[in-house]
């Protein structure tokens, strides 16, 4: 009786398979098969992540979709904008409260506690508009969102991480100088990185990209 199956060498076997390599293919030829035909994944040694599923697509690794700190810079200033606003706003309201003498002067007291204040609502901001809409307001006017290494919105502790630097500010006498700094240093490096992360991206395991 033969096997309806065919078998090793078999050169009638049904599918259409002979010789000592046998008929039934094995985990081997689909691994990493052909992607037309529905087996295995195409491995991109460029992106590690990509091949898995959760991982990170490579839109949100590589090519067009990952923003310049130009564009970067311009959400920035759109959010250095409105925080100016409010800062002053702030300032007004702290500056009553503290006695602000004849000629419009506060404390050094008084001014250390508006750093303070300012640089909390900063925080607050920027990591409620990450957690909640994947960007601040500057990032989304201008189309960017910020993800994680599987394309999703950052946790509250990796927004924190990502936005520590700006702690700086409040530093008496040199949060100004230390800002300006650090702002470089973000620039420097988020142009000098292939998948444009500032180093405060890569402490947060985070990237810029482009939502649309």
């Amino acid at each position: 009786m033969s096997n309806p199956y065919g078998s090793p060498g078999n050169p009638d076997d049904h599918n259409g398979n002979s010789g000592p390599s046998g008929d039934i293919p094995s985990y081997g030829d689909y691994a990493g098969g052909d992607p037309a035909q529905g087996y295995g994944q195409p491995q991109d040694p460029g992106n590690p992540y990509g091949a898995y599923p959760g991982g990170a697509d490579q839109q949100y690794l590589g090519g067009s979709t990952l923003p310049g700190a130009g564009v970067r810079l311009g959400a920035y200033i759109i959010d250095a904008i409105i925080l100016m606003i409010i800062a002053v706003i702030v300032g007004f309201i702290v500056g009553l409260a503290g006695g602000a003498s004849d000629d419009g002067a506060v404390s050094a007291g008084t001014q250390f506690l508006l750093s303070v204040i300012v640089v909390v609502i900063w925080f607050a901001y920027r990591v409620g508009m990450e957690i909640s809409a994947g960007g601040s307001v500057g990032k989304l006017i201008l189309g960017l969102k910020v993800v994680d290494i599987n394309g999703q919105r950052l946790s509250a502790q990796n927004s924190l991480i990502r936005n520590a630097w700006f702690i700086v500010g409040i530093i008496p006498f040199v949060g100004g100088i230390l800002s300006f700094v650090a702002a470089i240093a973000l620039g420097v490096t988020i142009s000098s990185n292939p998948q444009k992360q500032s180093f405060t991206d890569k402490w947060a395991k985070s990237y810029v990209v482009r939502s649309r």
